[in-house]
């Protein structure tokens, strides 16, 4: 069984955010968001390069 994707690049999801924010809480809300967000877009996926669904790339 595969990794989670948002598990997986979690740092590079909170390193953008921070870049994008410039603040560690703030970039910390965002990771979160992305996870509770993700859960009804499991489908979209499939197929997909994983890191590239995290930070919309």
């Amino acid at each position: 069984m595969s990794e989670d994707p948002l598990v997986a690049h979690r740092s590079l999801l909170f390193a953008v955010a921070y870049e994008m924010l410039g603040s560690v809480a703030d970039a910390e809300d965002v990771v979160h968001l992305a996870a509770v967000g993700d859960v009804g877009r499991r489908r979209a996926l499939r197929g997909a390069e994983p890191r590239g669904y995290v930070v919309g790339s």
